[in-house]
């Protein structure tokens, strides 16, 4: 289930009984247009199903990207100096307008952990910034490296990585996010069909 990480959302309180979603001041529902995605979010004291409770809270890690493979961090290109703008890069990625780009070389594959209701996160993995000949703990950490680098301006360097860190694909550079959304809808297929007997590759 994807959404779009774009839109505005509204918050609708809910309660349900028996069995049926209700608009918790009463009366109904708002007008909605047909197919809209949305997400229904309780507290775990409210469900009752185990077996759902214990598939949906499973953590389940997959390897996206292996070892050697180069991930581009993308900085403003306005914020770089002048003297620095020999160790970036240009790429052909998606909204990747007045970007430059830092080359990193993943040490270790790089882990999706999906952690069933929320939203993957990455592991730590070791990667080298080829350009400053200095290696990271994590990918977080060398955009926050590469960031504080070449932005020394901003407020702060940390930022989001499934959004400004790029993996190459055929004749595009492609922003981390989309291995994400793609392993959470394989994740969601396998929730899907999850079984009391069946637990296989959850743990």
């Amino acid at each position: 289930m994807v959404f779009d990480k774009d839109a505005k959302t509204v918050r609708i309180p809910v309660k349900i009984v028996d069995g049926q979603v209700k608009y918790f001041y009463g009366g109904d529902l708002p007008k909605t247009i047909n197919g809209v995605i949305g997400e229904l979010i309780l507290p775990e004291y409210g469900i009752i199903d185990d077996v759902f409770i214990s598939v949906s809270q499973a953590k389940y890690e997959k390897e996206i990207l292996p070892a050697g493979s180069y991930i581009m961090a993308a900085v403003n290109n306005n914020q770089v100096e002048e003297k620095k703008r020999k160790f970036t890069e240009t790429i052909n990625a998606p909204y990747s307008q007045n970007s430059s780009f830092i080359r990193v070389q993943l040490l270790d594959p790089l882990i999706l952990q999906i952690r069933g209701s929320k939203k993957a996160i990455l592991l730590d993995t070791q990667c080298l910034i080829l350009c400053l000949d200095k290696e990271a703990r994590s990918l977080n950490n060398a955009y926050t490296l590469i960031s504080a680098e070449f932005e020394p301006n901003r407020r702060s360097h940390t930022g989001n990585v499934f959004s400004k860190c790029f993996y190459q694909g055929k004749d595009i550079w492609y922003p981390l996010e989309n291995l994400r959304q793609l392993e959470e809808i394989q994740y969601e297929k396998l929730l899907v069909g999850q079984t009391t007997s069946d637990k296989t590759n959850i743990q």
